[in-house]
């Protein structure tokens, strides 16, 4: 084993999975075949919920590795997770010869009890497991106590995760993930709380207590912790706030350093946008034209390429400004309402409850002055970091996309849409900006219960006034989908569920300050869309979702 791969196994161990997962796949990349690494980067896959490329990464584990039984153990889990039934009962058998002490068969019968219903014989699985191995089976035990709904063995599970030690990171993290996904979000949250006074600066500690309150319908709250995160990855912007200064200024980590094409254009075009401006320092006037340079200098392969890495020379031109925060043009919006006082909403709201499928655009969403502010603030922040290889770059909630006019207009939904929202909370929010000579997002649903995406671009912007908003499609996903797949399926296997109704969408046309209301489990797609070049010309979206409705 290289140092470097064991290196990348320690930080997993530790639970900083985040930090070693850009490293373990250019390794997995470089050595298809390596068990060990293939091994821990299923443990991230399955983590992550993509419990299909978990089984893959732990089935040629399990090819290199196959006496050892937590392979064969965790690549049962991974099947039976991501519907592979035939492949987990395999798996779960060979785990068994190979270590019948082991919790690993009960954790199986446990969990396929669940899924057929069978709270109590679940539980007694659950107990058998719990008995074998305490400290990591006791979050299996809470939630087949809680689906069982035994008080008894729910409270035996609970002080048992929450006695878990800040001293032992992993332990503590996979403990309080465990109470969050079970309800016990107070729990859960004073648990990454005690680690954090232990490690300030740790990112996932930060990202992991954003994800509990916002579970525990705290999304506003999750702004702070985010906000943290994303400063301790990108670095501090050069005028930021002072309640942010016990943090270092540069990364903590190394900056991710892949690039595309579109992603070099968009940035040349933005920090010139900001020179013109005077937004930046004297000495960042400049520059855009690094980043100009580095895009006439890309050979033919990286022009067509989804993406490619930048090597020392060229990243270190652009080093203090590469997914970095640089500049954060905060709105400075306080408690003003940011809604159009004009519209009817409670027509709105009819229409939508008596829309079959439920799709709803809304135009003129935000009064003059909201619009301009969240424009500026898309404008001129230095926050989209993350590359989409179709031709858009994205923003994220947890990365920096968390002003707080944002949360004004989700309160604004809410309130005037109370039977349509009301129930559901804000749970996730991003914005996309995309390049005029490129493409979109393919057909997919969400997890949500309800969508709202709007569009902040100028009505001067879009050269085709009956297209350049989004597809949406008249039939769901089906019900047997689990989010992995009706999320990032191919466009060939979303459309071949569509069947006719592929070919007869909703067709709502992108409008400066529209948006569009609808069931997040419906399929939809970017629209071709045909925008003027210039920076401020991009076709700019933003989404909220509300509660959840997906599996």
């Amino acid at each position: 084993m290289s140092e470097d791969l064991g290196s990348l196994i320690k930080l997993v161990d530790s639970g900083q999975a985040d930090a070693a997962e850009p490293g373990l796949v250019a390794f997995v990349d470089a050595n298809p075949r390596h068990p060990a690494a293939q091994f821990y980067l299923g443990i991230i896959r399955f983590r992550q919920g993509r419990n299909g490329d978990a089984a893959a990464a732990y089935a040629v584990a399990a090819e290199g590795l196959p006496g050892v039984a937590a392979v064969h153990s965790n690549l049962a889990l991974a099947c039976r997770r991501a519907g592979k039934r035939d492949d987990s009962v395999l798996a779960g058998r060979r785990a068994t010869i190979l270590a019948p002490e082991g919790a690993g068969p009960y954790v199986l019968r446990a969990e396929a009890a669940a899924e057929q219903g069978e709270s109590h014989v679940a539980l007694r699985a659950a107990l058998q497991a719990f008995v074998i191995d305490p400290a990591a089976q006791s979050g299996l035990l809470l939630e087949a106590a809680r689906r069982a709904d035994d008080a008894k063995w729910i409270e035996t599970a609970v002080a048992r995760l929450t006695a878990a030690q800040p001293s032992d990171r992993a332990r503590s993290i996979n403990s309080a993930y465990q109470l969050m996904k079970n309800g016990f979000g107070a729990e859960a949250e004073q648990l990454y709380r005690e680690l954090l006074e232990r490690h300030p600066n740790d990112q996932e500690l930060w990202y992991n207590l954003g994800v509990t309150l916002i579970e525990s319908d705290r999304f506003e709250e999750a702004a702070e912790p985010y906000a943290r995160r994303a400063r301790l990855i990108h670095g501090r912007p050069l005028d930021d706030a002072s309640d942010y200064d016990d943090l270092p200024v540069e990364p903590v980590a190394p900056v991710e350093r892949v690039c595309a094409r579109h992603r070099l254009k968009h940035d040349a075009e933005q920090y010139r946008y900001l020179t013109e401006r005077g937004v930046l320092p004297a000495d960042y006037e400049e520059e855009w034209k690094a980043y100009r340079e580095l895009l006439d200098g890309l050979s033919d392969e990286e022009r067509e390429a989804v993406s490619f890495m930048l090597d020392d020379k060229r990243y270190d031109r652009i080093r203090r400004s590469y997914n970095r925060f640089v500049h954060i043009a905060a709105s400075g919006w306080n408690d003003e309402d940011p809604m159009n006082p004009d519209l009817d909403w409670a027509a709105i709201e009819e229409s939508y409850l008596d829309a079959e499928p439920k799709a709803v655009a809304i135009d003129s969403l935000l009064n003059e002055e909201a619009l301009a502010r969240i424009r500026r603030f898309c404008f001129e922040s230095t926050i989209w970091h993350q590359i989409k290889g179709a031709g858009y770059l994205g923003a994220y909630y947890r990365s920096g996309f968390n002003d707080p006019l944002l949360f004004a207009i989700g309160r604004g939904l809410r309130e005037r849409l109370p039977r349509i929202l009301g129930p559901h909370g804000l749970k996730l929010m991003w914005a996309y900006k995309y390049d005029q000579h490129m493409s979109g997002i393919n057909p997919h649903a969400d997890f949500a219960a309800v969508n709202v995406n709007f569009w902040i671009n100028h009505a001067e912007s879009n050269l085709d006034k009956e297209t350049g908003g989004l597809l949406v499609f008249r039939k769901p996903a089906p019900k047997d989908w689990t989010f992995e797949r009706y999320n990032t399926a191919p466009a060939e296997e979303i459309y071949a569920a569509l069947g006719e109704d592929r070919h007869n969408p909703i067709r709502v046309a992108n409008r400066e300050n529209r948006a569009l209301l609808f069931d997040s489990r419906l399929f939809h797609e970017t629209d071709r869309f045909s925008f003027r070049d210039g920076y401020i010309h991009r076709r700019i979206n933003i989404t909220m979702l509300f509660g959840h409705g997906g599996t």
